[in-house]
Protein backbone atom coordinates (compact mmCIF):
# COMPACT_ATOMS: atom_id res chain seq x y z
CA UNK A 1 0.00 0.00 0.00
CA UNK A 2 1.43 3.44 -0.90
CA UNK A 3 2.50 5.65 2.00
CA UNK A 4 1.73 9.34 2.43
CA UNK A 5 5.29 10.04 1.33
CA UNK A 6 4.67 8.16 -1.93
CA UNK A 7 1.55 10.22 -2.60
CA UNK A 8 3.36 13.48 -1.82
CA UNK A 9 6.27 12.59 -4.09
CA UNK A 10 3.84 11.84 -6.91
CA UNK A 11 2.01 15.10 -6.19
CA UNK A 12 5.25 17.09 -6.44
CA UNK A 13 5.97 15.52 -9.83
CA UNK A 14 2.49 16.58 -10.97
CA UNK A 15 3.10 20.10 -9.68
CA UNK A 16 6.29 20.31 -11.75
CA UNK A 17 4.20 19.34 -14.78
CA UNK A 18 1.52 21.96 -13.95
CA UNK A 19 -1.05 19.18 -13.36
CA UNK A 20 -2.75 20.88 -10.44
CA UNK A 21 -5.87 18.71 -10.42
CA UNK A 22 -3.97 15.44 -10.16
CA UNK A 23 -1.59 16.91 -7.58
CA UNK A 24 -4.50 18.01 -5.40
CA UNK A 25 -6.06 14.54 -5.62
CA UNK A 26 -2.80 12.88 -4.55
CA UNK A 27 -2.43 15.32 -1.64
CA UNK A 28 -5.95 14.40 -0.54
CA UNK A 29 -5.04 10.69 -0.61
CA UNK A 30 -1.95 11.40 1.49
CA UNK A 31 -3.98 13.32 4.07
CA UNK A 32 -6.51 10.49 4.32
CA UNK A 33 -3.74 8.32 5.76
CA UNK A 34 -3.21 10.71 8.67
CA UNK A 35 -5.80 13.47 9.06
CA UNK A 36 -4.45 14.38 12.52
CA UNK A 37 -0.77 13.80 11.74
CA UNK A 38 0.96 17.18 11.97
CA UNK A 39 3.77 16.22 9.60
CA UNK A 40 1.36 15.01 6.90
CA UNK A 41 -1.05 17.93 7.16
CA UNK A 42 1.77 20.47 7.32
CA UNK A 43 3.32 19.11 4.12
CA UNK A 44 -0.10 19.15 2.47
CA UNK A 45 -0.64 22.79 3.38
CA UNK A 46 2.84 23.75 2.15
CA UNK A 47 2.17 22.15 -1.24
CA UNK A 48 -1.28 23.71 -1.54
CA UNK A 49 0.17 27.14 -0.78
CA UNK A 50 2.96 26.55 -3.32
CA UNK A 51 0.24 25.82 -5.92
CA UNK A 52 -1.56 29.00 -4.74
CA UNK A 53 -4.66 27.00 -3.78
CA UNK A 54 -5.21 29.23 -0.78
CA UNK A 55 -8.86 28.34 -0.14
CA UNK A 56 -7.98 24.63 -0.09
CA UNK A 57 -5.01 25.27 2.21
CA UNK A 58 -7.22 27.23 4.61
CA UNK A 59 -9.86 24.47 4.70
CA UNK A 60 -7.23 21.78 5.39
CA UNK A 61 -5.69 23.88 8.16
CA UNK A 62 -9.11 24.64 9.68
CA UNK A 63 -10.06 20.95 9.67
CA UNK A 64 -6.79 20.06 11.40
CA UNK A 65 -7.34 22.71 14.08
CA UNK A 66 -10.88 21.51 14.75
CA UNK A 67 -9.75 17.88 14.98
CA UNK A 68 -6.70 18.46 17.21
CA UNK A 69 -6.93 21.95 18.71
CA UNK A 70 -3.33 22.47 17.53
CA UNK A 71 -1.53 24.82 15.13
CA UNK A 72 0.79 23.81 12.30
CA UNK A 73 4.46 24.68 12.32
CA UNK A 74 4.61 25.50 8.59
CA UNK A 75 2.34 28.58 8.42
CA UNK A 76 -0.02 30.41 10.72
CA UNK A 77 -3.74 30.21 9.98
CA UNK A 78 -3.88 34.01 9.80
CA UNK A 79 -1.13 34.08 7.13
CA UNK A 80 -3.07 31.73 4.86
CA UNK A 81 -6.22 33.83 5.27
CA UNK A 82 -4.15 36.90 4.39
CA UNK A 83 -2.95 35.26 1.14
CA UNK A 84 -6.52 34.25 0.33
CA UNK A 85 -7.81 37.78 0.88
CA UNK A 86 -5.05 39.70 -0.89
CA UNK A 87 -5.51 37.51 -3.96
CA UNK A 88 -9.32 37.94 -3.77
CA UNK A 89 -9.68 34.18 -3.98
CA UNK A 90 -13.01 32.37 -3.90
CA UNK A 91 -12.71 28.58 -4.01
CA UNK A 92 -9.08 28.90 -5.17
CA UNK A 93 -9.93 31.29 -8.04
CA UNK A 94 -9.20 35.07 -8.03
CA UNK A 95 -12.42 37.05 -8.44
CA UNK A 96 -12.06 40.71 -9.46
CA UNK A 97 -13.96 43.49 -11.21
CA UNK A 98 -11.89 46.43 -12.40
CA UNK A 99 -15.09 48.26 -13.33
CA UNK A 100 -15.46 48.85 -9.59
CA UNK A 101 -12.13 50.70 -9.55
CA UNK A 102 -8.41 50.20 -10.15
CA UNK A 103 -6.25 47.84 -8.10
CA UNK A 104 -2.79 48.78 -6.84
CA UNK A 105 0.17 46.49 -6.18
CA UNK A 106 3.14 47.82 -4.18
CA UNK A 107 6.49 46.05 -4.18
CA UNK A 108 7.25 44.04 -1.06
CA UNK A 109 10.36 44.63 0.99
CA UNK A 110 13.05 41.96 1.19
CA UNK A 111 11.81 41.10 4.69
CA UNK A 112 8.21 40.79 3.49
CA UNK A 113 9.25 38.58 0.60
CA UNK A 114 10.84 36.21 3.10
CA UNK A 115 14.06 35.61 1.19
CA UNK A 116 16.01 36.46 -1.91
CA UNK A 117 17.13 34.69 -5.06
CA UNK A 118 20.40 34.78 -6.94
CA UNK A 119 18.64 36.35 -9.93
CA UNK A 120 16.96 39.74 -9.77
CA UNK A 121 15.57 42.25 -12.21
CA UNK A 122 17.94 45.13 -12.98
CA UNK A 123 15.45 48.03 -12.99
CA UNK A 124 13.08 47.71 -10.06
CA UNK A 125 9.36 47.96 -10.67
CA UNK A 126 8.10 49.50 -7.44
CA UNK A 127 4.38 49.79 -8.09
CA UNK A 128 1.65 48.69 -10.49
CA UNK A 129 -1.88 50.01 -10.85
CA UNK A 130 -4.34 48.25 -13.15
CA UNK A 131 -7.70 49.44 -14.40
CA UNK A 132 -10.09 48.61 -17.22
CA UNK A 133 -8.32 51.21 -19.35
CA UNK A 134 -4.71 50.16 -18.84
CA UNK A 135 -1.75 49.90 -16.53
CA UNK A 136 0.44 52.38 -14.62
CA UNK A 137 3.98 51.28 -13.77
CA UNK A 138 6.42 52.97 -11.40
CA UNK A 139 9.99 51.99 -12.25
CA UNK A 140 13.01 53.56 -10.53
CA UNK A 141 10.74 56.31 -9.22
CA UNK A 142 9.31 57.25 -12.64
CA UNK A 143 5.65 56.62 -13.44
CA UNK A 144 4.63 55.31 -16.88
CA UNK A 145 1.02 54.95 -18.07
CA UNK A 146 -0.17 52.76 -20.94
CA UNK A 147 -3.45 51.61 -22.39
CA UNK A 148 -3.65 47.83 -22.59
CA UNK A 149 -3.39 47.87 -26.38
CA UNK A 150 -0.13 49.87 -26.17
CA UNK A 151 1.75 46.95 -24.60
CA UNK A 152 3.59 45.55 -27.63
CA UNK A 153 4.59 42.24 -26.06
CA UNK A 154 3.70 40.54 -22.80
CA UNK A 155 5.39 37.32 -21.75
CA UNK A 156 5.74 35.09 -18.74
CA UNK A 157 8.80 32.85 -18.43
CA UNK A 158 8.70 29.90 -16.06
CA UNK A 159 12.01 28.36 -14.98
CA UNK A 160 13.69 26.63 -12.05
CA UNK A 161 16.21 28.73 -10.15
CA UNK A 162 18.08 28.45 -6.82
CA UNK A 163 16.32 29.90 -3.80
CA UNK A 164 19.50 31.25 -2.28
CA UNK A 165 22.86 30.36 -0.82
CA UNK A 166 21.48 29.41 2.60
CA UNK A 167 18.36 27.57 1.51
CA UNK A 168 17.96 23.89 2.37
CA UNK A 169 15.61 23.47 -0.61
CA UNK A 170 17.72 23.99 -3.75
CA UNK A 171 15.25 25.13 -6.40
CA UNK A 172 11.80 26.49 -6.98
CA UNK A 173 9.65 27.52 -9.92
CA UNK A 174 10.10 31.18 -10.78
CA UNK A 175 7.71 33.14 -13.01
CA UNK A 176 8.97 36.39 -14.57
CA UNK A 177 6.71 38.82 -16.38
CA UNK A 178 8.15 41.04 -19.09
CA UNK A 179 6.05 43.89 -20.49
CA UNK A 180 7.44 45.66 -23.55
CA UNK A 181 6.00 49.13 -24.16
CA UNK A 182 6.55 52.00 -26.65
CA UNK A 183 9.95 53.70 -26.96
CA UNK A 184 11.79 50.53 -26.03
CA UNK A 185 10.58 50.49 -22.42
CA UNK A 186 10.78 47.11 -20.72
CA UNK A 187 9.39 46.20 -17.31
CA UNK A 188 10.18 42.95 -15.50
CA UNK A 189 8.92 41.59 -12.20
CA UNK A 190 8.61 38.30 -10.34
CA UNK A 191 5.11 36.86 -9.98
CA UNK A 192 6.06 33.46 -8.52
CA UNK A 193 4.13 31.78 -5.73
CA UNK A 194 7.37 31.84 -3.71
CA UNK A 195 9.17 35.15 -3.06
CA UNK A 196 7.15 37.30 -5.52
CA UNK A 197 7.89 40.99 -5.98
CA UNK A 198 4.29 41.89 -5.11
CA UNK A 199 1.70 40.60 -2.69
CA UNK A 200 -1.30 39.15 -4.51
CA UNK A 201 0.84 37.65 -7.28
CA UNK A 202 -1.90 35.18 -8.24
CA UNK A 203 -4.43 37.99 -8.61
CA UNK A 204 -1.96 40.11 -10.59
CA UNK A 205 -1.30 37.25 -13.01
CA UNK A 206 -5.03 36.67 -13.48
CA UNK A 207 -5.60 40.34 -14.31
CA UNK A 208 -2.70 40.65 -16.75
CA UNK A 209 -3.63 37.40 -18.48
CA UNK A 210 -7.18 38.70 -18.95
CA UNK A 211 -6.24 42.05 -20.45
CA UNK A 212 -3.07 41.16 -22.37
CA UNK A 213 -2.24 38.65 -25.09
CA UNK A 214 0.21 36.69 -22.98
CA UNK A 215 3.09 34.65 -24.39
CA UNK A 216 3.96 31.66 -22.18
CA UNK A 217 7.55 30.38 -22.25
CA UNK A 218 8.41 27.27 -20.22
CA UNK A 219 12.16 26.84 -19.80
CA UNK A 220 11.65 23.65 -17.79
CA UNK A 221 10.82 21.62 -20.90
CA UNK A 222 13.55 19.14 -21.91
CA UNK A 223 15.81 20.51 -24.63
CA UNK A 224 14.57 24.08 -24.27
CA UNK A 225 16.74 26.61 -26.12
CA UNK A 226 16.23 30.33 -25.74
CA UNK A 227 15.79 32.33 -28.92
CA UNK A 228 17.39 35.66 -29.76
CA UNK A 229 14.19 37.39 -28.67
CA UNK A 230 14.16 35.66 -25.26
CA UNK A 231 12.60 38.29 -22.95
CA UNK A 232 14.82 37.47 -19.97
CA UNK A 233 18.25 37.15 -21.59
CA UNK A 234 19.26 40.24 -19.64
CA UNK A 235 18.43 38.48 -16.36
CA UNK A 236 20.48 35.43 -17.30
CA UNK A 237 23.51 37.56 -18.07
CA UNK A 238 23.03 39.42 -14.81
CA UNK A 239 22.74 36.15 -12.89
CA UNK A 240 25.94 34.79 -14.46
CA UNK A 241 27.79 38.02 -13.69
CA UNK A 242 26.69 37.94 -10.05
CA UNK A 243 27.76 34.31 -9.73
CA UNK A 244 31.17 35.07 -11.27
CA UNK A 245 31.60 37.99 -8.87
CA UNK A 246 30.75 35.73 -5.95
CA UNK A 247 33.20 33.04 -7.09
CA UNK A 248 35.87 35.69 -7.68
CA UNK A 249 35.34 37.05 -4.16
CA UNK A 250 35.78 33.57 -2.67
CA UNK A 251 39.02 33.03 -4.66
CA UNK A 252 40.41 36.41 -3.56
CA UNK A 253 39.55 35.61 0.06
CA UNK A 254 41.35 32.26 -0.15
CA UNK A 255 44.40 33.97 -1.70
CA UNK A 256 44.33 36.54 1.12
CA UNK A 257 44.27 33.77 3.72
CA UNK A 258 47.14 31.98 1.99
CA UNK A 259 49.28 35.12 1.81
CA UNK A 260 48.69 35.89 5.47
CA UNK A 261 49.65 32.46 6.77
CA UNK A 262 52.35 32.74 9.50
CA UNK A 263 55.80 31.58 8.32
CA UNK A 264 56.66 27.97 9.21
CA UNK A 265 58.85 27.52 12.26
Amino acid sequence: MPSSRDFFNQAEACIDNEDTGQAKDLIGRAMALGPTNEEIISRAVVLLVYMELYSSARKVYKDYRERTGLELSSYTYARIIQWEQENKVVDDVPVFNLAAGPLRFVRLSEMQRGGSTLVKTNLTVGELEVSEQGISIVQSGIKYKYKWKEIARASIVTRMIPKGMRSSTPNYSQKIYTLEAPEGKRFQFDVSSTYPDFGGALLLRAILEKYLDMEFIDERKPGFKAGKNDPILNLKRGGRNRMLMFIGGVILFLIFLELNQPPPR
